[in-house]
């Protein structure tokens, strides 16, 4: 480490040290990001026992520690303007895991994690969460097993872990904050599966490939014990998900590669399947004979969770929605193509919406309203941007200060209105966009909503007469 590193963590100790009390060693951790570090507040352990806002305290011991922690938050973040811990990671590369330790009137220490550390990492995890179940008897073991896969520009684990008491087991499918995916990188972003279980004190970790020279073994089993509720809804997700996919390879020839959808605009609502750490978010696209279909996969999904869907009453919000082009468009067209962009803000609307499926049956036809900022062109994951609307539409359809929009449920020749799936049926929503000459006074800018409903009317038969339909063409000229 370099002087001018040494200095900072003598200065540093030195404006933390009237804040800290003898007998009490204080930790901050951060995951340093590509863009950034994630901290965590200040927490400290005194004879042997750790002090957090995780620990499991009498309610007077748990109030007062909280008081405590949370003046010594405020106290530490009054220095940034002077003093930043980031000044000592901000070099480090990205997906890195660091352990500052303060001791009155000593320099602050800076650990950076390597695998060993990672691995006691994951215990500590563990047993955090442990700690915070409180009437279920004593803790028996944690086992956990996860799958790393790649979603466009980001690795993701997918799979299962359980917390196990006397009286219950506590089944979850997030890994997130478990510590996982630093491992992954600090193992060369090698490792396709990983299984661990932490019994007796004893935390075995076994993965795949193998890493003999950590003390990571081939995984032998990788069985755990769930939850009996969570293990149905698994089963209930991936039969829902086999189902789908076996309707999009019968409709015609499905594209193997996924298309990850960015989330994080404006609007912003998780998919049924998502799960922290995940994409749950993604388009497929299906090749027919003569046209090209670009469709969700995912908004029928069994929720992940329970919340949302108890009772395993719904696939989802009851829908997936689709373009149809008119040609055959080459996969690498389809990704960059101003469609996905409005497909992804339509998707939006209906998970924002919470009731889209009974409004589809409800109504004939619906149209919705766009103007140029509410299509977020960044939708594709591993994609800088997709096209803009002008490059879509021709100047009579469209202008950057008016309204455009989109017809929902006309039929297509290639894809029936309703399939079935593990739970309930499911609508297939076809989307038309259209232009600006539809929003005039005399048509769905007006008032009275039979004039409005006659303008869409009008529409459908327009595009059954030109020979179109639900489909759409590249560009229009």
């Amino acid at each position: 480490m370099d002087a001018t590193k040494q200095e900072l963590m003598r200065t540093i100790g030195e404006a933390y040290s009237p804040y800290l009390e003898a007998g009490k060693v204080y930790h901050v951790d951060v995951t340093k990001g590509t863009y950034g570090g994630q901290q965590s507040g200040i927490y400290y352990t005194k004879d042997g026992k750790k002090y957090s806002p995780y620990s499991n305290l009498p309610p007077q011991e748990r109030k007062a520690l909280d008081e405590e922690l949370r003046k010594l938050n405020n106290a530490t973040d009054e220095l940034r303007s002077t003093i930043d811990l980031g000044d000592l990671y901000d070099d480090l590369p990205g997906n890195t895991q660091v352990r500052f330790t303060f001791i009155k009137d000593e320099p602050v220490a800076m650990q950076v994690y390597g695998v060993a550390d990672l691995i006691g990492m994951l215990e500590e995890r563990i047993l955090e969460k442990a700690e915070g179940v409180t009437d279920q008897g004593a803790f028996k073991k944690a086992e956990g097993m996860g799958e790393f896969t790649e979603q466009a520009d980001k690795v993701s684990i997918a799979g299962s872990y359980s917390i196990a008491f006397e009286n219950k087991i506590f089944s979850l499918s997030s890994f997130y904050g478990m510590g996982l995916d630093l491992l992954n990188v600090a193992l060369g972003n090698q490792l396709q599966r990983i299984w661990f279980r932490l019994e007796n004190d004893v935390l075995t970790v076994q993965t795949e490939p193998a890493f003999p020279e950590h003390g990571l073994h081939g995984i032998e089993n990788n069985a755990i014990a769930l939850d009996p509720e969570y293990a149905k809804r698994k089963e209930a997700i991936a039969e829902a998900i086999r189902l789908r996919h076996d309707f999009f390879r019968s409709a015609g020839t499905l594209h193997d590669e996924i298309l990850y959808l960015n989330l994080g605009g404006f609007r912003d609502h998780n998919w049924p399947g998502y799960t922290t750490g995940t994409i749950a978010a993604k388009f497929r696209v299906i090749y027919t004979e003569n046209t090209t279909i670009v469709i969700t996969d995912g908004l029928s999904d069994i929720y992940a969770n329970e919340r949302d869907d108890k009772e395993l009453a719904h696939n989802g919000i009851g829908a997936e929605f689709y373009v149809e082009f008119d040609s055959i468009v080459p996969f690498y067209k389809v990704r960059d193509h101003y469609m996905m962009a409005l497909l992804n803000s339509v998707t939006q609307i209906a998970l924002r919406h919470g009731q889209f499926r009974a409004l589809i049956e409800k109504f004939e036809s619906l149209t919705l309203q766009f103007n140029t900022s509410d299509v977020e062109t960044w939708v594709i994951r591993d994609n800088d941007s997709n096209n803009e609307a002008g490059t879509f539409f021709n100047s009579s359809q469209y202008d950057a200060n008016a309204p455009f929009g989109a017809l929902l449920t006309m039929a297509s020749k290639s894809l029936p209105k309703r399939i079935k799936l593990n739970i309930e049926e499911v609508a297939l929503v076809c989307v038309k966009p259209f232009g600006k000459e539809w929003f005039g006074s005399d048509r769905l800018s007006h008032p009275d909503e039979e004039v409005k409903t006659a303008a869409r009317m009008a529409m459908i038969k327009g595009f059954e007469e030109d020979g179109s339909y639900n489909t759409i063409p590249v560009l229009y000229k």
